[in-house]
């Protein structure tokens, strides 16, 4: 956030030059545009990488001597990653804030591989915890040799009410047997019996 102070002194959006107080290196600014000082999308940062470039006046004005005719520096207060964290700068969303001040707001992706007690929740709500991690030669099949990605406790169900959940999987595999295209979305009303007709025939 580009915050103002009194005095008309004003947090600002730019990268750092050397005699900012506080610079840190020209590799870790290497990322930023020289336009506003902000990072690119899909670029990818390590730990002590600059996301967003910003400078910001001295923080007691007052300290300088009255007769004093240099200007004070002003200080690097630039938005980095953390040093244990690691990505890809997914989204950058720049606004205003109430007060009028320029905002930016950066997400970052990181591509993890799921472990055991990892949580996770479909687009239903229905969250849950990995409770194994199994080999591909370890997992049910069936007759044409389709292995599942994932199973899910039936038991989840009915403690949640997550029925979005069930229609959903029900249609993506009637979907998948017959080759036709199917409505997820919850504009479209489902005929449950039409589901369960087409579920014993296949």
């Amino acid at each position: 956030e580009e915050r103002k102070y009194p005095g008309g002194e004003v947090d600002k959006f730019e990268i750092p030059e050397r005699g900012v107080r506080g610079f840190k290196s020209t590799e870790s600014y290497r990322f930023l545009s020289e336009l506003d000082g902000i990072i690119e999308p899909e670029t990818q940062v390590d730990g002590g990488d600059v996301l967003v470039g910003r400078t910001s006046p001295p923080r007691f004005i007052k300290s300088y001597g009255e007769f004093d005719l240099s200007q004070p520096n002003r200080r690097e207060t630039s938005i980095n990653m953390r040093h244990s964290e690691k990505g890809i700068v997914d989204t950058i969303v720049i606004s205003e804030t109430v007060d009028g001040n320029k905002l930016v707001k950066i997400k970052v992706r990181d591509l993890r591989i799921p472990e055991l007690g990892d949580k996770f929740s479909s687009r239903h709500g229905q969250k849950g915890v990995i409770g194994l991690v199994a080999a591909q030669e370890d997992l049910p099949f069936s007759a044409d040799g389709i292995i599942p990605d994932l199973i899910i406790n039936p038991h989840a169900m009915p403690s949640r009410m997550t029925l979005g959940q069930l229609f959903e999987g029900i249609s993506g595999k009637i979907a998948c047997n017959t080759g036709e295209i199917g409505d997820a979305t919850a504009f479209e009303w489902k005929n449950i019996t039409k589901l369960q007709e087409l579920l014993d025939f296949l």
